[in-house]
């Protein structure tokens, strides 16, 4: 791997494609946590809670907030990951 391509990736670590590895997934954690941020901010009156596992719909994942009228839930489905609010009539315990 040229070096003056990718100078940061180059430093991280003497084995390239696992340096190239290591920033996807710092990427993607960092994508998903500007995505609850927003999603956080977005509503007035939130409560963080820890991950409880939820039910919507056919879906499952994780309650990661909730307000009066709405919980944010958070899930992977087919290789995706995705955080939405959902009306809190919708979301069931599991």
């Amino acid at each position: 791997m040229n070096s003056d391509w990718y100078p940061n990736i180059a430093r991280q670590s003497s084995d390239s494609a696992g340096a190239i590895v290591v920033c996807v997934e710092s990427l993607e954690d960092m994508r998903r946590q500007a995505a609850r941020d927003h999603a956080l901010r977005s509503r007035e009156g939130v409560t963080r809670i820890p991950p409880t596992p939820v039910a919507v719909r056919v879906i499952t994942g994780h309650a990661i907030a909730y307000t009066a009228t709405q919980v944010l839930v958070e899930w992977e489905a087919y290789g995706d990951w995705h955080c939405r609010w959902e009306d809190n009539w919708q979301v069931k315990r599991v």
